[in-house]
């Protein structure tokens, strides 16, 4: 018989386990018509393995020098962690240096290992159940045959590590640099691979795996341009760098994906739930991305140019240093989005929701606003924006009562609860525009263009309107006492619940305009005889 050494000890265990693996896989595959004799030599090898184990770990304490204050801290890490049993699995390894460290059959059980650095380390079939690996270097660490089970490998760097065979059931590989790993023959069915890097991690037919995880590995790996991937969960999956150009990705789960430079040119995202996800420096030009969810993204320096994101959820998006030059964003919400030094220029951002967000240091030049909401929107010198929305920004912002705003073209622009109070907007192009709720008393809008204006609930008591043009003008529920109607055009208004005690109608045209019974005219006004239309609440 070979004297037992640790190296006879270490051939002998690998022998027992191969011998016992196989014995297994005979089992598995006879089930309850497994013969006697197989069963009592899986036994048989159990015990040996046993028994071999013991020997090696009383073998390695021999080895133990009584005195390790001489020795350097790199080589007292290694002798802490060779007799880790010994002192009782009290001592914290975080942060030891084992780098290249022979720690083959090591007994490791629940020890905290977190940011240690076990780079090139040998630790075949180790007993590293339930250790705390989080941010550790085991890059090509041997870990053939390991027991990994419910192990916390959290961020850490496993790239070109053998884990062939190893156990990683409950394990949590979350962020995990996996690339160039041999998952050849791991079992990963229960086992958390959220954000884990699969860039060349060798999988194959004998690697178990969730066919999601699969599928992001295949990504990964061999690309999905032009590939149908609608409906699939990819959620919290690391495809940085991935192709995906042209890929219909509609309706598909990203939530808090990474897809940091990955390839979405002319995808189509519509529906989509990227909330989360990092899609930093990603080009998505040309992209259809209408109706899809970015809230809390982060877009920083990537490219959306002519992308389509109508009716998309941006807030708190990180869109700074973006290209969304002619990228149409039409109803969007960008409330408290970061888009500063972002390149906007000929975007059409009709209706969108800006309430909040950062435009310092954005270009916006021949962006069309048009409805925008620019309430408490971040505006300074630096923001390269036309004259007309920059004005806009300041009454929204500011205020304008009392301020002289005659002949300024304000058409298409959202005044929502803006105070305009005695301000001179005399022939001021106001039609399109939201002045809901505004404060607008004795506001001077004689002969201004009020077209198809949506003025509903604002206060528009002793207000000027003579001669005004206010065709097809939404003045439900506004208040018009005293106001100056002179003249004023007011056909095809909507008139309902409107009050207009005291009001001046004077040779208005009231032609089709609608009212209720709620609505207030002045006394012994005849609506009827001006041809308005009594209609229901």
């Amino acid at each position: 018989m070979l004297p037992l050494d640790k190296e006879n000890l270490q051939n002998l265990i690998a022998t027992y386990y191969h011998r016992l693996e196989i014995l297994k896989e005979k089992q598995a595959r006879m089930g309850y018509d497994t013969p006697p004799e197989i069963i009592d030599q899986i036994k048989d090898a159990e015990s040996k393995l046993t028994g071999f184990k013991a020997e090696f770990s009383v073998l390695r304490k021999t080895e133990v020098p009584a005195d390790v204050s001489h020795l350097s801290l790199r080589e007292q890490h290694y002798q802490i962690v060779l007799n880790w049993v010994i002192y009782g699995r009290q001592a914290n390894l975080s942060r030891f240096d084992l780098a290249g460290r022979d720690l083959q059959l090591i007994d490791l059980v629940g020890a905290n290992l977190s940011l240690a650095n076990l780079e090139r380390a040998n630790l075949y079939l180790a007993n590293l159940q339930r250790v705390d690996f989080r941010l550790a270097v085991l890059s090509k660490a041997v870990l053939e045959k390991a027991n990994l089970s419910g192990a916390n490998l959290s961020g850490a760097n496993l790239s070109g590590a053998n884990l062939s065979g190893a156990n990683l059931n409950e394990a949590n590989l979350s962020v995990s640099n996996l690339s160039g790993a041999n998952l050849q023959w791991v079992d990963l069915s229960k086992t958390y691979l959220s954000l884990a890097n699969l860039q060349g991690a060798k999988i194959d037919g004998t690697t178990q795996i969730d066919d999601k995880w699969r599928l992001v590995w295949e990504i990964v790996n061999h690309g999905a341009a032009e590939r149908s991937l609608s409906q699939v969960d990819l959620s919290e999956s690391n495809l940085s760098g991935a192709d995906l150009s042209k890929a219909d990705l509609s309706k598909v789960d990203l939530f808090g994906a990474d897809l940091c430079r990955a390839n979405l040119n002319e995808a189509n995202l519509s529906g989509a739930d990227l909330s989360e996800a990092d899609l930093s420096r990603a080009n998505l030009s040309m992209a259809q991305l209408s109706r899809a969810d970015l809230g809390g993204a982060d877009l920083n320096k990537a490219n959306l140019g002519e992308a389509e994101l109508s009716n998309v959820n941006l807030n708190r998006a990180d869109l700074s240093e973006a290209d969304l030059s002619r990228a149409d964003l039409f109803r969007s919400d960008l409330e408290e989005a970061n888009l500063s030094g972002a390149n906007l220029s000929e975007a059409y951002l009709t209706w969108t929701n800006l309430s909040k967000a950062d435009l310092r240091g954005a270009d916006l030049s021949k962006t069309d606003l048009y409805g925008a909401n620019l309430n408490r929107t971040k505006i300074d010198d630096t923001t390269q924006i036309d004259d007309k929305w920059r004005l806009v920004w300041e009454i929204v912002n500011h205020g304008a009562a009392e301020r002289d705003l005659s002949g300024v073209d304000l058409s298409r622009t959202n005044l929502s609860r803006v105070d305009l109070s005695n301000a001179n907007l005399k022939e001021t192009n106001l039609s399109i525009v939201k002045l809901n709720e505004a404060n607008l008393e004795g506001i001077n809008l004689i002969m201004a263009d009020l077209f198809e204006a949506d003025l509903s609930r604002a206060n528009l008591r002793k207000a000027h309107l003579s001669k005004a043009d206010l065709h097809s003008v939404n003045l439900s529920s506004a208040s018009l006492q005293g106001a100056h109607l002179v003249g004023a055009n007011l056909a095809m208004a909507n008139l309902s619940q409107a009050n207009l005690d005291g009001a001046i109608l004077l040779g208005a045209n009231l032609y089709g305009a609608t009212y209720t019974k709620n609505t207030v005219w002045s006394k012994d006004f005849n609506p009827q005889e001006h041809e308005a239309i009594l209609i229901e609440d």
